[in-house]
């Protein structure tokens, strides 16, 4: 498998490697906060899942602690835990986190542990050896144990997808099925297909599979990302033929729109949150405020919009994100 540019120097099985490639991002913000959102739809799917009252839960990859608090929240009276491979995400994860206990990937006491419940949220894409990344889920499991993970997802008739297949550079092979704009950590798309051939691979049922992101929800996330980041993602200059420079030109002037009507209230937003705000910053609060009508409106009709989407649309795996929950049978 071919690595990204900024993984090149990776050793496929190095751990050190990784474990400094991650600090070093883990140094910055990197996956300090995920929305309220995402957060909120991961404590109520967790609530659905008919866990018991007690139990031993482990959060795999959990970085910085942000699920490791819903865990938590969601099943007060289990003793959740834990374990990255960065040391750095994991001093981050303890100081929010003051009830949970946190590991190191090859860290002994963790490997004692057979949990009841494993989660990850966007780890599979990461790992750099999928199948070992399985075995060691698996010893970690015991017979009846639960595992959700959320990932992207690689299926074709997403949003996402759709964008991505109009450029000649949108769908990459390598690494495995991505698409252009990914993160450069991300090591490979899996699609519901190789979801499943896993989990028949190392004996565990799928119990549930719900998707996301389906078109509200990807317009929502790619406006918010700003009016540059639309123009980046829809530049008719890399469309793979005439046909499709069309069609991303009519998507551009669709998100363009969309992403400008949203910019008044993302920028007070931020000017709101500086601490020690300039007479600069107030000057563009007021500047914007006569705008922000138009825009909370436009966010908060998208929100609506994205979160019906998810009630409706959850089975539909034309979704650019997915959400699989695994159970190893009783033996």
């Amino acid at each position: 498998m071919e690595l990204t540019t900024e993984m090149q120097h990776l050793k496929l099985n190095d751990i050190n490697n990784a474990s400094l490639f991650y600090n070093n991002r883990y140094e910055g913000d990197y996956m300090d906060e995920w929305p309220t959102r995402k957060k909120r739809r991961v404590y109520e799917l967790l609530l659905e899942l008919g866990l018991p009252e007690e139990g031993v839960a482990l959060d795999f990859g959990c970085g910085t602690g942000v699920f490791t608090s819903v865990i938590k929240q969601a099943l007060p009276r289990w003793q959740v835990c834990g374990t990255d491979l960065s040391p750095v995400a994991l001093e981050k994860a303890k100081a929010k986190n003051l009830n949970c206990d946190f590991f190191t990937v090859d860290n002994c006491t963790l490997n004692s542990f057979k949990f009841d419940f494993i989660f990850s949220h966007h780890v599979l894409e990461h790992v750099l050896n999928i199948d070992e990344t399985w075995i060691k889920l698996l010893q970690l499991s015991k017979p009846g144990t639960k595992m959700l993970h959320i990932c992207p997802c690689g299926n074709e008739g997403s949003f996402e997808h759709h964008i991505c297949s109009l450029r000649k550079d949108g769908l990459r092979q390598h690494p495995q099925n991505t698409f252009f704009y990914e993160d450069k950590g991300h090591l490979r798309k899996l699609d519901t297909q190789q979801m499943r051939v896993l989990a028949a691979k190392y004996g565990f049922d799928i119990c549930l599979e719900y998707y996301a992101w389906h078109y509200y929800e990807a317009i929502e996330g790619i406006t918010g990302e700003g009016y540059h980041y639309v123009r980046y993602l829809t530049d008719p200059t890399q469309a793979a033929n005439d046909a499709a420079r069309n069609k991303l030109q009519v998507l551009r002037k669709h998100l363009q729109t969309i992403a400008i009507l949203r910019t008044p209230t993302a920028i007070i937003d931020k000017q709101q949150q500086k601490p020690g705000k300039s007479w600069k910053d107030y000057v563009v609060i007021n500047i914007l405020k006569p705008l922000t009508v138009i825009s909370w409106l436009t966010s908060l009709i998208l929100k609506f919009l994205a979160d019906n989407e998810w009630h409706q649309r959850r089975k539909d795996p034309k979704g650019a994100e997915m959400y699989f929950l695994f159970k190893l049978p009783e033996r």
